[in-house]
C-alpha cells in the first residue's frame, strides 16, 4: 500500500494493482502486473515496484492511470528482485546481488555486493 498525491495504490500477493482516489475513495482501476510484484515505493511522485522474477523494476506515473503502463523499466540483470529501499538519491535493490539505482537517471549505478549462498 502506498499513497502518492491524492491516490492510494495497493498491490496484493497475486499481482493485482488497484488504485483509488482519496478522500472520496473513488475506484480508478486495476491491472494485473504479475504475482511476483512487490515492495511499492513512492519516490518523487512516482511509484517504483520490484517485479520479482525477471529482475525488473518498473516505475509508474500516477498521471498515466488511463493507460496503466509503466513509465520506466529498469533491468537489474538478475533473475529476481526481492526488495527495494530508498536512501538519498539511490534505491537499494536486493536480489542475487545488491545494487544501487539512481532515482534521477533510472539506471543501475553500481553493483555493491554479490550475495553468496550458504
Amino acid at each position: 500500500l502506498v499513497r502518492v498525491m491524492d491516490q492510494v495504490w495497493s498491490l496484493d500477493s497475486t499481482g493485482q494493482l488497484r488504485i483509488w482516489q482519496a478522500p472520496e475513495w473513488k475506484y480508478l482501476g486495476k491491472k494485473d502486473i504479475g504475482s511476483g510484484a512487490r515492495c511499492p515505493l513512492c519516490i518523487n511522485g512516482l511509484i517504483w515496484i520490484a517485479m520479482g522474477p525477471g529482475g525488473l523494476i518498473t516505475v509508474w506515473d500516477p498521471a498515466d492511470i488511463p493507460t496503466l503502463k509503466p513509465k520506466h523499466s529498469i533491468s537489474t540483470n538478475q533473475n529476481f528482485v526481492s526488495s527495494l529501499a530508498l536512501h538519498g538519491d539511490l534505491v537499494w535493490v536486493a536480489g542475487e546481488k545488491l545494487l544501487a539505482v539512481d532515482i534521477n537517471q533510472f539506471a543501475v549505478m553500481k553493483e555493491i555486493h554479490k550475495l553468496e549462498s550458504d
